[in-house]
């Protein structure tokens, strides 16, 4: 496997998505330093508080993502994409939810493997079927929500997310192209 040089992490960080999150970062910080100190609302204060948690939280997190699709797209090539997904509509679908459904993760860095995969020609059906069931199919977590939830009630949850996310996909996908 080749590692990345340093001149191929470049457009990794020119990325626009991680330029607007850096810029993001930024913004919260200022807004915490400019206001902080003139606020005497005890909520304002926890908001702001929670603001940057949530940002110290996130931060980790966007640029170990933002570098595993770097990582990906130089350890994996294009034609692996090609290979995986077929180009008919209903399979690619199910195909993207059964790889969401796997690899489970949160909203925010749906969309940077979504960008990615689309820039790898992957279609847009499979990218939307992806991030629907990697937001809320969930397999990796399966145990413990069936011990807490009970495991019928888990198995229910996730067949339908899974089942949904293939339909929503399809249908955002086909409303798009029925209006452009």
């Amino acid at each position: 496997m080749n590692f990345l040089t340093y001149n191929e992490y470049i457009p990794i960080i020119n990325n626009n998505l991680f330029k607007l999150f850096v810029k993001s970062f930024y913004l919260a910080i200022i807004f915490y330093l400019e206001y902080y100190t003139y606020m005497t609302d005890n909520k304002i204060k926890k908001a702001i508080q929670s603001l940057v948690n949530m940002t110290k939280m996130v931060t980790p997190i966007i640029i170990g993502v933002v570098l595993l699709v770097g990582l990906v797209n130089k350890g994996i090539p294009k034609s692996f994409f090609a290979s995986i997904f077929t180009g008919l509509a209903p399979l690619d679908a199910f195909i993207g939810a059964i790889i969401g459904s796997v690899a489970a993760g949160n909203p925010i860095t749906s969309y940077i493997i979504g960008h990615e995969l689309l820039n790898n020609s992957v279609a847009l059906v499979a990218v939307v079927a992806f991030i629907i069931a990697w937001v809320t199919v969930g397999l990796v977590q399966f145990p413990a929500e069936s011990l807490m939830l009970g495991k019928k009630f888990a198995f229910w949850r996730n067949l339908t997310s899974f089942i949904t996310a293939i339909i929503i996909s399809l249908l955002s996908v086909g409303t798009l192209w029925l209006i452009l």
